[in-house]
């Protein structure tokens, strides 16, 4: 059933901007912010758009008006996201508003009314349908991107970029992204590369966030809460409560012997509950740790519903299971799933099966669930907004290491904190804890400068494809057309600025020394100096003179403590020496003229004929030359006045020439890098036969469909009959080498392979890899990570037929995550089914996908009311 906007919109396909923007305002209830009416505006306008503002701030609501309008132009709409769960919500949530029949779904599992008005999908599946030449780009009139703040993703972000460069140039774009300090610099990219793109800030957010450090007093045995932030710094009521507390930071980072302490999860939730900050969001980078949470909670006695509500969950979570066989049920845990769902408390993560995670959703949208323990995923835009957050700690594991949440992501967590026309203050949570200091919470909390950057570089896809495209001086074009190279080309002004100071700088110094080395080549002294021009030199010397005593016999430095004149005429000077001994030198005691360096503070009252004063003045010398590091036993008296002021010239010329060095590297960087790049990875293409030249040969023309991170490798695979002549569940386990990619701290099982041959193809997929890392390394491009047989023998299990109790190894592999993951082998099956030189292959690739197609994990797949799903004819590589 149509909505009656939908029907107005979709029915009649024309309206006024007044009627389109009323019937906005009678579906949400509330009057737009005018950081969404100045978007508007630019839609009406027929603009490009970014939009940077908080989470939950109401970004989607401009996405949404772009959709009335375009829908209203006669045009069609493709709606993007990061993530296929994202897609998956929101396909359901446009489905709701405008009409199920008006919206259609691709992603790499799914392919849902290709045809309808607005398509959701991955951004992965835009990009390939752009390459592809698809037909659906011809009446495209917007294109939605939402998170385009996911192009500074190291892995995925370079996709972002392809899209805003290579789509059309008649279609608009609605960019939505998180807060960034430099989104005006984004738009003027969209700008420069498309035709103008508006851009719209908002840094205010619509429910005011307190953010408060939690930690467990031990001498009270309670919990004791301080704002963060006062005044946006570190609070100094936390710094001094910490300082009291005590507690010596070891060698191993921890805090040992300090008063305060980690608060408990259930102890958590008390504390919320007392202060009506429920529902929450408790963030912890761990899946296992989000299970163990709940069933922690639980054993407590944690609950918060009542009778009723508990027979209301179970009712969701029994429509959203139907589908799975007791059997099924039992190894997932449903009833240990369901307690805590009952207790108002579950976990959300990516290893969850999709019909435990909707039914959570579903739960805590209907206010049945009070905390649901989760990781990060569900900050990318999963519609569960809270009271409160609480964030466990701020760094998580990633693969090899612990690494720090950014600022940004920071931001990101604590974004769903608040809702808008519910609460009007949002609480965000963190923790005490041995491992992490207060000022690196608060510094967290504190900085809002979230840059925006790019991670864009060629990738073998995209290489052949702009090969089959364009010729080279057309592609290096638009590889300047990248964020990145933009982002260089303002930089390089600068640089060039900087090169030039430096370069002024290097002048100057360089200037100095030669002069210094001038003087020293022609003002040679005379070995014997007339005495007459000596005596004149002395009696220009005062007390406190730091001198040079150069003779052939050695150098020295001296201190004049006292002058005389004696009855000849001759001047007479009393000096100590660094070692303590006081000396009367005359004229006949030099052989050149003596250089006065410095002046020294002489000791008071002065009595220079007095040994104290003598040993006192003796001191002080010594403490000046270290002050001013001048040289006792430089030969040549010059080089000692170079220690005061040519030791700083040097410095400063080495430190220009650096400079220079640094930036002529940058700007030689920004001027040709991802040109460079691209015939490296040429170079690369050539060497296993896949162009000649600029031309693509046969593999190279395969190679265009094949959208992975390892494309090249899977395209050797198959030009070197790796799969050929294997049945289904061979296939499907071999391919898992190819998809898979073990990053837990959980040692895995070790390989295993039903017979010989399947591992002599596993060695041959090896041997492959290691001769394309050798070329990737030679010319220092990133290596393609190596094949990982971790998942083949569950894969295989799966594909032959057996049980999911009997393939699971849940000490490495929960449920959903071997759901995700046989989706990815599914993916990637489809692409071989596509470009496969062997017919029997491409057949046995179908017959894998039907086989892994079953149970549990079609069931992830499935959408709505059982709708039909079939594998997308353009594929892509995305995650879930």
């Amino acid at each position: 059933m149509v909505g009656s906007l939908g029907q107005s919109v979709v029915s009649a396909m024309k309206s006024d901007r007044d009627t389109l923007r009323d019937d906005l305002i009678q579906r949400i209830g509330f009057s737009p912010d005018p950081f969404q009416l100045k978007a508007f505006d630019s839609i009406d306008a027929n603009e490009s758009v970014l939009v940077a503002a908080p989470t939950s701030s109401g970004k989607t609501l401009v996405a949404e008006y772009g959709i009335l309008v375009a829908l209203a132009r006669g045009q069609t709409v493709i709606y993007t996201t990061p993530i296929k769960a994202l897609s998956n919500q929101k396909m359901k949530d446009l489905s709701k508003w405008l009409g199920k029949e008006n919206v259609g779904l691709l992603t790499g599992d799914n392919s849902i009314r290709g045809d309808a008005a607005v398509v959701v999908m991955t951004t992965e599946v835009l990009r390939n349908m752009i390459y592809a030449a698809s037909d659906r780009l011809e009446d495209l009139g917007l294109v939605i991107l939402d998170e385009v703040h996911y192009l500074q993703d190291p892995y995925r972000g370079p996709v972002w970029e392809e899209v805003i460069i290579q789509l059309p140039k008649h279609v608009n774009l609605v960019c939505l992204s998180a807060t960034v300090s430099n989104a005006d610099e984004v738009s003027d990219w969209i700008s420069a590369v498309r035709g103008y793109c508006a851009c719209v800030v908002e840094r205010t957010r619509p429910v005011a966030l307190h953010d408060h450090y939690l930690l467990y007093e031990k001498g009270s045995r309670r919990l004791r809460e301080f704002r963060t932030l006062s005044d946006g710094f570190p609070n100094p009521e936390v710094e001094r409560y910490l300082a009291k507390a005590g507690g010596a930071r070891q060698r191993d980072g921890r805090q040992r012997g300090s008063r305060a302490g980690r608060p408990r999860r259930a102890e958590i939730l008390r504390h919320l509950d007392d202060r009506n900050q429920l529902p929450a969001i408790i963030f912890i980078f761990s899946r296992k740790g989000c299970e163990e949470a709940v069933r922690s909670c639980v054993d407590q006695g944690v609950t918060f519903l009542d009778g009723r509500q508990q027979r209301v969950v179970e009712a969701i979570a029994e429509e959203h299971c139907a589908g799975l066989t007791d059997e099924d049920l039992a190894l997932l845990g449903y009833h240990e799933w369901l307690e805590g769902l009952q207790c108002g408390v579950a976990a959300h993560h990516a290893g969850m099966v999709a019909p435990f995670k909707e039914a959570v959703e579903d739960c805590f949208a209907a206010g049945l669930i009070k905390t649901v323990f989760a990781t990060e995923t569900l900050a990318l835009g999963v519609n569960l907004p809270a009271r409160s957050v609480v964030i466990e700690q701020i760094s998580r594991f990633r693969g090899e290491g612990h690494v720090a949440l950014t600022a940004s992501e920071y931001a990101q967590l604590t974004g769903r904190a608040g809702r808008r026309g519910i609460d009007s203050i949002g609480h965000a949570y963190t923790l005490w804890s041995p491992y992490e200091s207060y000022q690196q919470i608060a510094e967290l909390a504190a900085n809002k400068d979230f840059e925006l950057d790019s991670s864009f570089r060629p990738t073998y896809n995209m290489a052949v494809n702009l090969m089959a495209q364009k010729n080279r001086d057309d592609a290096i074009d638009l590889l300047q057309l990248s964020f990145a190279q933009y982002r260089s080309n303002r930089r390089v002004a600068g640089w060039m600025r900087k090169m030039e100071n430096a370069r002024e700088k290097l002048r100057v110094n360089e200037s100095k020394l030669d002069a210094t080395q001038h003087r020293e080549s022609t003002e040679q002294r005379p070995n014997v100096i007339g005495s007459g021009q000596l005596n004149k030199s002395l009696k220009k010397i005062k007390p406190g003179s730091l001198i040079t005593h150069n003779r052939q016999s050695g150098h020295r430095l001296l201190l004049v403590i006292g002058t005389s004149t004696r009855r000849d005429g001759t001047t007479r000077l009393r000096v100590v020496t660094t070692r303590g001994k006081t000396l009367l030198v005359t004229s006949s005691d030099f052989e050149e003229l003596p250089e006065v360096l410095d002046q020294v503070a002489l000791p008071k009252p002065f009595a220079p004929n007095r040994r104290e004063f003598q040993r006192a003045a003796s001191n002080a010398m010594k403490r000046h030359i270290i002050e001013k590091e001048i040289s006792l036993a430089t030969p040549d008296p010059k080089n000692n006045r170079a220690i005061i002021g040519n030791k700083e010239v040097q410095r400063k010329a080495a430190n220009a020439r650096i400079d220079i060095r640094v930036l002529e590297n940058q700007i030689r960087t920004a001027d040709g890098g991802l040109g460079r790049t691209l015939d490296l990875i040429i170079e690369v293409l050539e060497k296993f036969d896949c162009v000649k030249g600029w031309s693509l040969r046969p593999a190279g023309q395969r190679l265009q469909r094949v959208f992975n991170e390892s494309d090249l490798l899977i395209v050797l695979c198959i030009e070197h009959g790796c799969f050929d002549g294997l049945d289904p569940s061979s296939l499907a386990g071999l391919v898992s080498l190819l998809t898979y990619e073990h990053r837990s701290r959980v040692e895995p099982p070790s390989p295993w392979y039903p017979n010989a041959m399947l591992r002599t193809r596993a060695k041959s997929i090896d041997r492959l890899w290691a001769k394309l890392r050798v070329e990737e390394s030679k010319r220092g491009l990133s290596v393609t990570r190596s094949p990982d047989p971790t998942l083949f023998s569950a894969v295989h299990g799966w594909a032959a037929g057996h049980s999911l109790d009997e393939v699971l190894d849940e000490d490495f592999l929960v449920a959903g995550d071997f759901v995700r993951h046989i989706k990815q082998v599914v993916d990637l099956l489809s692409q071989i089914a596509e470009v496969a030189t062997n017919s029997e292959t491409a057949r046995a690739a179908r017959q894998s996908i039907k086989a892994l197609d079953r149970g549990v994990v079609a069931i992830a797949t499935r959408l709505g009311e059982n709708e039909a799903s079939e594998v997308a004819t353009i594929q892509d590589g995305e995650p879930t």
